[in-house]
């Protein structure tokens, strides 16, 4: 059991000890899996394990270490000297994105359609063929701000465009991931 004396985003770390004849162990927090896996069978005497940044509310807490069979069809020992929890501020916002976030959507689009035109020899017929081909993830069929949008073939270019007002519109021939 471990206490947090202030509810919010934590960073939370474990110094532990290594041996050749340690074991391997999912790593729990509050019940929940932080890690999985985690091995413990090295000449490297000290290692410094990162489970994450978690959401802690104050009060008790458990850390719990479930062995995993290893090699030799048993558990095997761990050592933990320290864990450390590193309070993080609040998370930072923006709701309104700009255009240097509209430049990463862009280049996002632009490279999918420089890869979709190197493996199928033309550009596609719109965004969704470019995400469903699986080399566009589907985070670029919206804008930065997470607007629709629309695209189209037009001749030799692809144009994409914004559905809000005051949205843009890039057209690109799929040669580079810019153009």
């Amino acid at each position: 059991p471990f206490t947090v004396q202030e509810a919010g985003r934590y960073a939370v770390r474990l110094t532990v000890r290594n041996a050749p004849d340690y074991g391997l162990y999912d790593i729990l927090v509050d019940a929940l899996p932080a890690l999985r896996g985690v091995d413990f069978r090295s000449a490297e005497e000290e290692a410094d394990v990162l489970l994450g940044t978690l959401e802690l509310s104050s009060g008790e807490h458990t850390l719990a270490f479930h062995a995993l069979e290893t090699a030799s069809g048993e558990a095997k020992p761990l050592a933990i000297e320290m864990l450390r929890l590193l309070k993080l501020p609040v998370e930072a916002t923006r709701e309104v994105k700009t255009d240097n976030e509209a430049h990463f959507i862009r280049l996002g689009i632009g490279r999918a359609l420089y890869a979709y035109r190197l493996a199928y020899g033309e550009l596609p017929e719109s965004l969704e063929a470019l995400e469903q081909s699986g080399i566009m993830p589907e985070r670029y069929l919206t804008d930065e701000n997470r607007n629709p949008m629309t695209s189209r073939r037009d001749g030799e270019f692809f144009i994409v465009e914004g559905t809000v007002p005051d949205s843009w519109t890039h057209r690109w021939l799929g040669l580079d991931a810019r153009r």
